[in-house]
Parts: C-alpha cells; sequence; structure tokens
C-alpha cells in the first residue's frame, strides 16, 4: 500500500510546502453500512469508505478493502474514487479480492470526512449461505508527510442467503491464559442464522493457512465460547480463527498470538467472561512467578463504548503490597499506569500486580477486549524483566447477572446490604443484580432475602 501513496505524496510536494501541525485528532476509515441486509445469490450490494481525518490536515490517504472473491465480484464500472484531497489520485485499482483507491495533495486539506470510494459487489449465483468479511486496511499522510498515527479502520460484513437459510454469525477474540505450552482461545457466536443449534470450534495454526482444529462445540444461544488448547510449543506464534456451522459455515477474523519463552514471566488480565449491563466489576492484573521485581508500566486499552475504567488500585505479591503510583486516560479508552515497589531490594513472588475497576457502559451483547500493550517490568537492578502480555475479553449478557450482587463487583457479600439499602432509599441508581429475589421489583423485600443469603440461608 505504502508505494502508492508515497508515489502520489512526492508529486504533490513539488506543488506546494507543508502547513503547521494541526491538532491531534482521533482518524478512521469505514465501512459503511459496517453490516448489509440478507443478499441473495446474483444480487449486488454497495459500499462506501468513509473517511475522517479528525483534527489532522492530510497531505494524502490510501484505503484497500478486501473481499471473498470466491463469493462476490466488482468491476471497474462498479467502482468509484472521490478525491476528498481535489488534487492527485491513483485508482481505484483492482486485483483479485482487493479494491485500492489512493489520493493526495500538494497543499495539506483540513477537516476531510466523507467518502473516498463506493464499490458495488455482485454475489455470485454459486456463493454459499455465509456471513462474509469486508476488511479495511488504510493509511494517512500528514501536513508533514508522517504516517498518520492511530488510524483506526472499521470493517464490514455481508451475509448471504441460499434457499432461504441465514448462515451463523462468528467472532474471534484475544486468546488468554497463554503459557509456555497452553492458552485458551476464544471467540463469541453473534448470531446462530436460521439453525436452532450451531457448533462452534476454532481452526489454528501456525499460519492461515490453519492445519488443525479444536473439538467442535454445540451451542443453542449466543454468547462466548472458548476451548483449552495445549501441546504447543514455546516462543511460537500461533494463528487462530473461531468458525461457527449451521445453516452455512462462517469464520472470525484471524488472530495470532505467541507463546511464552521458557523462562519469561507473564502478565495477564483476569477477567469475567459475562458482564451485566450498567454493572460495576472487577479484573485482576495477573503475575506469574518472578524475582527481584521493582517497576511496572503497561498501558490498558478496551472500547471505550462498552467498558469505563473508574480506579486502578493496588495488587499484592504474595504478603508484599504492589502500589499503583500512576493511572491516566492517555486516549479514549486506553490508559497507562505505572508502579514502583519502595526500596530497593525487590520483590519475589507471584500474584496480582494491580487491580482494574470498569464500569460497563455497553449494552447487551456488545464485547469489549481488555488488551495489555507497551508493557515493561523491572528489577533491583534497574534491567529488564523479560515479559510476555496477555489480554482478556467481556462480554455483557443479561444472564450475567449475580442476584444480590447490588454493588455489581462480581461477588455477593455484606457491602452489597449497604448498597440495595441506598438503592431503596433512592440514593444509588438500580442496577441489574439489586433485584436479590427476582421477583421483578426492587423494594425493602430484596434486602431481607439479600440477608438471608449473606448468611447462608438460601
Amino acid at each position: 500500500m505504502k508505494k502508492y501513496i508515497l508515489v502520489i505524496v512526492a508529486l504533490a510536494l513539488m506543488l506546494g510546502a507543508a502547513l503547521p501541525v494541526s491538532a491531534v485528532g482521533e482518524p478512521s476509515v469505514s465501512i459503511d453500512p459496517a453490516t448489509q441486509d440478507t443478499v441473495s445469490p446474483g444480487n449486488s450490494f454497495t459500499i462506501d469508505v468513509m473517511v475522517d481525518a479528525g483534527s489532522y490536515a492530510l497531505k494524502g490517504c490510501e484505503a484497500a478493502v478486501s473481499y471473498d472473491s470466491s463469493a462476490m465480484t466488482t468491476s471497474a464500472a462498479q467502482v468509484t474514487g472521490n478525491n476528498l484531497l481535489g488534487a492527485l489520485d491513483i485508482g481505484p485499482t483492482l486485483a483479485t479480492g482487493t479494491v485500492t483507491y489512493s489520493m493526495a495533495s500538494a497543499t495539506a486539506v483540513s477537516g476531510v470526512s466523507g467518502s473516498m470510494m463506493t464499490i458495488e459487489f455482485t454475489i455470485d449465483e454459486a456463493a454459499t449461505a455465509d456471513t462474509y468479511d469486508l476488511t479495511i486496511t488504510a493509511e494517512m499522510r500528514d501536513e508533514n508527510n508522517d504516517a498518520v498515527p492511530g488510524v483506526v479502520t472499521n470493517d464490514g460484513s455481508v451475509t448471504v442467503e441460499g434457499d432461504g437459510v441465514v448462515a451463523p454469525s462468528v467472532t474471534t477474540n484475544n486468546a488468554t491464559n497463554i503459557t509456555t505450552n497452553s492458552a485458551t482461545l476464544n471467540g463469541n457466536l453473534n448470531n446462530l442464522g436460521t439453525a436452532s443449534t450451531v457448533y462452534v470450534s476454532f481452526d489454528y495454526g501456525l499460519t492461515t493457512a490453519y492445519g488443525s482444529v479444536t473439538t467442535p462445540q454445540e451451542m443453542t444461544t449466543t454468547g462466548p465460547f472458548s476451548f483449552p488448547l495445549t501441546g504447543l510449543s514455546p516462543n511460537t506464534t500461533y494463528h487462530v480463527r473461531a468458525k461457527a456451522v449451521g445453516d452455512g459455515t462462517s469464520y472470525g477474523l484471524d488472530k495470532s498470538f505467541t507463546t511464552s519463552d521458557v523462562g519469561a514471566v507473564e502478565v495477564s488480565i483476569d477477567a469475567p467472561a459475562e458482564v451485566a449491563p450498567n454493572s460495576n466489576f472487577t479484573a485482576d492484573v495477573v503475575i506469574s512467578q518472578v524475582e527481584n521485581f521493582d517497576a511496572a508500566s503497561y498501558n490498558v486499552s478496551v472500547d471505550d463504548s462498552v467498558l469505563r475504567l473508574d480506579n486502578v488500585t493496588s495488587g499484592r505479591l504474595d504478603t508484599t503490597v504492589i502500589p499503583v503510583n500512576i493511572w491516566n486516560e492517555i486516549s479514549p479508552g486506553t490508559y497507562t499506569i505505572i508502579q514502583n515497589v519502595p526500596g530497593l531490594a525487590g520483590v519475589d513472588g507471584l500474584g496480582t500486580l494491580a487491580v482494574l475497576h470498569f464500569h460497563v457502559v455497553g449494552t447487551e451483547c456488545q464485547t469489549s477486549e481488555i488488551n495489555l500493550s507497551n508493557g515493561g517490568l523491572g528489577n533491583n537492578l534497574a534491567q529488564q524483566i523479560p515479559a510476555t502480555w496477555v489480554g482478556d475479553s467481556v462480554h455483557v449478557s443479561t444472564s450475567g447477572v449475580l442476584p444480590g450482587d447490588a454493588n455489581g463487583d462480581g461477588v455477593v457479600n455484606i457491602f452489597d446490604i449497604t448498597y440495595l439499602e441506598m438503592i431503596v432509599a433512592g440514593l444509588e441508581d438500580e442496577t441489574p443484580g439489586a433485584d436479590a429475589n427476582e421477583d421483578g421489583d426492587v423494594n425493602i423485600f430484596d434486602i431481607t432475602y439479600l440477608e438471608m443469603i449473606v448468611a447462608g440461608l438460601v
């Protein structure tokens, strides 16, 4: 992709000079609409590639849409480029399974927003009933011709029907509990399609050709699923994708993970699989056995439309408290955390670096990954401790509600009694777990029932 945009930006440079640096924004390139209504074989549908440069002034932008050429086709007559920069462009260029369009300007353009390309696809007459991904890659160049960082790409999909049936829809989530020779594969069944029973599994291997598949699991409702994978090799990268078979077959996008090196410390997120809308929950930043630990810094990233991080509190290695010195939101949904143990002795042990306190702002059926990045561990000699960093994910579901968990922390105890009394008194908003007796109302009877739960009488 870079060769096209660099060529047209280089041409544009002959015509003008850079403007002053613009303010940093949140740039994105998206497929619109993100999902298509069910399309029958032989019929067509249209998407737009939408660009939003945020607060960046652009001299160049390139986007490529990848699609399954065995199920759909497009042609030059079905693709239109729209040069939002108003100067030079290349394309649209068609290759098997990919459509690319590049645009550039000698003078940086501010406020770039809109459709840069429109593509009409035709579903092949022989296409099987399935959900097909439309994947987008993009690059932007700012007024200094530097690559714009953090460009968000939002993919799309289209569901093809056949003989009145619709394939299921599935998502691949990040692998968790990664060790030197094992990992837990995670996915989410988003839709059963027209089937009453769907069989989910994972394809995995050393390349995107995969070559191995896990034992299928039967599902009759949507939600998360996982598979514990063993017998892996240390310090090896594996590719994985979720698979769902019902009235048709669908696949999630490829994800990869790397097993821990022998002797490496592992830092991972331990979060509940399901959380309730408008609830609170905690996730531990877990660390395996470590020696002479002194300091840590890392980023935690979530989907800020699903989760909000409200607090980060101290962890503990065996009996030693690991304080949180600084935590701060550095961009929407991304938080940096810095920790340092007082003194110079260093700490040996295993346990948690910190406890993350989240509030669920999303709605039912949404999923958010909780990722760790830019991580570093240091010992008491100011040396780096080799480590692997592993994320987790949570799924928002009313089935995850724990009756009596009034404060939404995932545990029913005496603190919930006080919180429920505050809810009944109108001092706090009602939470999904406040209906302790599950009669559909939250009132004084729930307080009595919750006291019985805590006392172990029910």
